[in-house]
């Protein structure tokens, strides 16, 4: 008759968490865009979105730029004007490559340079004045456009509402997820973030804009992005753990969030210790753990079957 198994040795591996998970996005109400000039719209071709330095349609054969800027603009801006406002100008002119100067809250000779060039480059001649009419101002660097009011020869009205875009994301969900003690990262669609340790999801603004502006994420349509997507989850940095039998794991319960349970450590015949563990993980018949109180160089072999008969974890 086979002798039943009571001990087992214990191996020490890397962990690094890695798994696919369901991310699930939360999205802003649709946002409406609107136009700061009066006119007969000329050219209104722009392929269904709006990209930030590029041309959005032309009124009366003037060239409307699409601009993305941190600080919605305002109001037209001349040399010497400040503000946040300008600051988000001066930033979004160096982020298209037209050599404003990034962080400046002042409207310099280098930031109507720049602004020269911007308007050269979509086909206008520009003053030393930066005119909210020639701009529409757009919440990200690419915008989807779900409806568009300023067809060819169309007659617009200044402050009225020319396109409706669809919202941007505003927090990004681990469906079903558990948090975990330690920050975590998270991969869509190519796209890099961080879940902080203890959360389970993820409202970073420049991270959701980012997976907001893929090519994978505006190809999904409402049911899709309500079903969720794949998304890739790992620990920041892998920790050590212990592989141990399943059934070497015993009083598992919740803690904090956590599953949590015992061993007994066995150096030898009279020298078991019962020893608090974390479970990290698990794969078929295997536990990988983490002791609570003591090292992980210090458990080499572990109890099983009926010799946990009597053991408790308390």
């Amino acid at each position: 008759m086979p002798q039943e198994i009571t001990t087992a040795k214990v191996a020490t591996q890397k962990y690094d968490g890695a798994q696919t998970v369901t991310a699930v996005p939360t999205l802003a109400e649709d946002r409406e865009i609107v136009i700061h000039t009066t006119g007969v719209v000329t050219e209104s071709g722009n392929d269904g979105q709006l990209i930030s330095g590029q041309k959005a349609l032309k009124v009366q054969d003037h060239s409307i730029v699409a601009l993305s800027t941190s600080t919605p603009l305002y109001r037209d801006l001349a040399i010497g004007d400040k503000g946040d406002d300008v600051r988000a100008f001066n930033d979004e002119l160096s982020r298209l490559g037209y050599g404003a100067v990034q962080g400046s809250p002042l409207f310099t000779t280098r930031t109507i340079q720049a602004w020269k060039k911007l308007e050269t480059a979509i086909g206008n001649t520009s003053d030393s004045v930066f005119h909210l009419s020639d701009m529409l101002w757009i919440p990200e660097n690419t915008v989807k456009i779900k409806t568009w009011n300023a067809s060819l020869g169309t007659t617009i009205e200044s402050e009225s509402s020319i396109a409706t875009i669809s919202g941007g994301i505003t927090k990004i969900t681990i469906k079903n997820g558990k948090a975990d003690s330690v920050d975590r990262s998270i991969v869509i669609f190519g796209v890099t973030g961080t879940i902080p340790a203890g959360q389970t999801e993820i409202n970073d603004a420049d991270f959701c804009g980012r997976v907001a502006q893929t090519d994978d994420f505006k190809g999904l349509d409402k049911d899709s992005l309500a079903q969720g997507f794949d998304a890739q989850l790992s620990l920041k940095q892998s920790i050590n753990v212990l592989r141990v039998p399943a059934g070497a794991v015993f009083g598992i319960h919740e803690e904090n969030g956590h599953s949590v349970g015992c061993i007994v450590s066995l150096a030898g015949a009279k020298k078991a210790k019962t020893i608090h563990v974390v479970v990290v993980a698990g794969e078929l018949g295997v536990s990988l753990i983490q002791p609570q109180s003591s090292n992980l160089d210090t458990v080499h072999n572990v109890r099983l079957g009926s010799s946990l008969n009597s053991a408790r974890c308390v």
